[in-house]
C-alpha cells in the first residue's frame, strides 16, 4: 500500500514556531533516509523549491531542495558564513500559501551540514539556492519568512 504524502503545516500551527531538535547524525542510515523519503514525498508537484522537516510535522533540523540541477537533502544544516552584499527577491513560503514579500538577503552564503549517509557537506552557494538554503534553515530555527518584513 502506498503511504500518503505529508501534510503541509500552515502557519499559525506551532510547530512552525518551535527550533527544530538536531537531527542525530549518529542515527542509522535508515532513520536518516526514512526522513528524507518523507521529506522528498511532498516537494514533486507542491510548486516550492525546498521543504523542512518542521513543515510536515517532524520537529528535526533537515530539509530537502531541488532548484535546476540541484537538489538533496541537509541535516543540521549551519549557515557559517555570508555576504555583506544583499539580494531583493519576491519571496513566498508554503507555509502561507498567496503570499509574497519583496525580502533582502545575503547574496552568497556558506552553509555546512551532513547528507542521508552522515557525511558532512560544504556549500558555496549564490542568488536562488543561497535564499533556498537560508528559507529552509529560518524554518529550522522557527523563523518565517514575513519576520524578514517590517509591520508583518
Amino acid at each position: 500500500m502506498k503511504s500518503k504524502p505529508p501534510k503541509i503545516h500552515l502557519d499559525p500551527q506551532p510547530i512552525l514556531r518551535e527550533v527544530a531538535e538536531p537531527f542525530d547524525i549518529d542515527n542509522s542510515r535508515a532513520d536518516r533516509i526514512s526522513l528524507s523519503n518523507r521529506l522528498q514525498m511532498f516537494l514533486p508537484g507542491s510548486g516550492g523549491y525546498a521543504v523542512a522537516a518542521p513543515q510536515i510535522g517532524i520537529s528535526k533540523a533537515a530539509f530537502v531542495y531541488r532548484v535546476e540541477d540541484a537538489s538533496g537533502v541537509v541535516f543540521n544544516p549551519t549557515i557559517v558564513d555570508y555576504s555583506d552584499e544583499l539580494w531583493s527577491f519576491h519571496e513566498g513560503c508554503l507555509s502561507i500559501p498567496g503570499k509574497y514579500w519583496e525580502i533582502q538577503r545575503p547574496r552568497y552564503v556558506t552553509v555546512e551540514g551532513y547528507n542521508t549517509k552522515g557525511e558532512e557537506l560544504h556549500f558555496e552557494l549564490e542568488d536562488l539556492l543561497a535564499r533556498v538554503f537560508q528559507h529552509e534553515i529560518d524554518h529550522l530555527l522557527g523563523i518565517l519568512c514575513k519576520d524578514h518584513v517590517d509591520g508583518e
